[in-house]
């Protein structure tokens, strides 16, 4: 449930600048033994990064391990999401 919430709230982040017509990319990858490595990418309008301080950065990080934003020249934006499995105590595995 965590991760579908982290990715709700990231892909809601992107969304909110996206350029019409353009897409909304998904990509995540599972790096063995226990991490999954998510990325949601946007052209955006503004060529803006999602403010760090708002209401949607702090939920995602207490959804998830890591999470970062970048910038590409073309004017997209990458939002990366890491997900550590966590064993049957909640501890990571």
């Amino acid at each position: 449930d965590d991760v579908r919430l982290a990715v709700d709230e990231a892909c809601s982040l992107l969304l909110t600048d996206t350029a019409p017509g353009s897409s909304l990319d998904l990509r995540m990858i599972i790096q063995p033994p226990s991490t999954l490595d998510i990325a949601v990418t946007a052209r955006l309008r503004h060529r803006w990064l999602p403010p760090r301080k708002s209401f949607s950065w702090t939920v995602l990080q207490a959804l998830v391990d890591d999470v970062s934003t970048r910038a590409s020249r073309d004017g997209r934006a990458v939002l990366r999401l890491r997900i550590r499995a966590r064993g049957p105590t909640g501890s990571a595995s």
